[in-house]
């Protein structure tokens, strides 16, 4: 694949690590990729893709931490530094995706969790109901009881009250 497709090749091939520095590595490539990037009009659409794969680390640390340094996020997410990292924050903010409040360098958060409208309950209520029926209808008898149960139990006689299955 040398040549039209290479530098899309590179990206293609970075391996995400949460414990690396992961979205550095992208940047790096698409630095160094700018202009067939840009050539090909995708330039922006990567640089957005590195901001958001910043941003998802610093949410993956909002998930393990109630508060924390603005320096551990700045390590822990690898960004560069503090102005980065509150600059993301600020953004996560604004998108409503968490709840930041400061007190001096320690950052308290959590993340936002979306309420369903009443639309999204009533489908998901639906599917529930119809997967219950499938089910029940799948598990109308105990022939069918999708292997759940071992065969031999199915014959024996005595309803294995006394009588080990495997013993017929």
């Amino acid at each position: 694949m040398k040549g039209k497709f290479s530098d899309y090749k590179q990206l293609a091939e970075v391996h995400f690590v949460r414990s690396k520095n992961t979205h550095s590595r992208v940047e790096e490539i698409i630095q160094g990729s700018k202009d067939k990037l840009k050539k090909d009009g995708n330039f922006l659409l990567a640089k957005l893709v590195v901001l958001e794969m910043k941003k998802k680390s610093i949410m993956s640390l909002v998930k393990m931490f109630s508060s924390i340094r603005i320096q551990e996020i700045s390590e822990l997410a690898f960004l560069k530094n503090q102005q980065q990292t509150t600059e993301i924050i600020d953004e996560l903010v604004k998108e409503n995706r968490i709840t930041v409040r400061v007190e001096g360098d320690m950052v308290f958060w959590s993340e936002v969790k979306s309420v369903p409208s009443k639309i999204e309950i009533e489908r998901k209520i639906k599917l529930v109901d119809q997967l219950n029926r499938v089910l029940t209808n799948k598990n109308t008898s105990v022939a069918n009881g999708s292997g759940r149960l071992r065969p031999t139990v199915l014959y024996n006689d005595d309803e294995g009250l006394s009588m080990n299955p495997i013993d017929q």
